[in-house]
Order: C-alpha cells, then structure tokens, then sequence
C-alpha cells in the first residue's frame, strides 16, 4: 500500500533540494528562497518547509532564521552530538507546531536510535 502521508521523509526529493541549493548558490552567488527550493523539485511551501527542518535536523544545512536566504550546505558531517542536538530542536519545533502523535513517535525512535548508536560506540 503506498504511503500518501506529505510528510514522510523521501531521501530522492532529499538529494534534490540539497543538489538545487548548492547549484543555485554556485550561479547566482546566494541561497535560494524556499520557494525557489519548493518549486525546483515541486513542492508546496509547508512541505518545503519540512523538508529544510528535517535536513537542518540530519545536520545537512544550516538554516539562520533572522535573514532572508539563510540556508546553507554543511560539507562537513556532523558530530553524533551536534546531530542529537539538532534533531531535539527539530522535534520541539514540530512539538510546537502541532505534529501528529504519531509524526513526533516517528522522529523520538530517530533519536533513540542515535543515541543507542552514540552509547555503543561509547
């Protein structure tokens, strides 16, 4: 059965937003919009928003929220900490935001899961 849920996670739509940001960077020498970004891989603006928080959350871009275009690539991978930290943000973001029940159990077992991986690597 497909999932029509708007707000699952497609890593294709993922890599696309990442690869139109960093190109749109490269030829006009700034970030683009979100609805640039939105209408590049054709999405509406709530689903682009999703979208950048989850990637700010998997530590993929940084987004500065107090100016205009504030979106930037991370080349480097983040720390397992800096990742966790992100990803809390991001589940009280959508906490606030009034995310399903079901939506917020989703991204608490992403977290269990990075810190099950942080405490075996430990």
């Amino acid at each position: 059965m497909p999932n029509n849920n708007p707000y699952t996670f497609n890593t294709k739509v993922r890599d696309a937003i990442l690869k139109f940001i960093r190109e749109y960077h490269a030829n006009h020498g700034r970030p683009p919009s979100y609805r640039e970004i939105g209408n590049s891989v054709g999405l509406g603006t709530g689903t682009t928003h999703y979208y950048l928080h989850r990637l700010e959350a998997e530590g993929k871009i940084e987004i500065t929220r107090d100016i205009a275009r504030g979106i930037r690539v991370i080349e480097r991978k983040p720390s397992p900490q800096e990742q966790l930290e992100s990803m809390k943000r991001w589940l009280a973001i959508m906490k606030d935001a009034g995310a399903t029940a079901e939506r917020l159990e989703i991204e608490r077992a992403h977290i269990q899961r990075l810190e099950a991986d942080m405490a075996k690597e430990a």
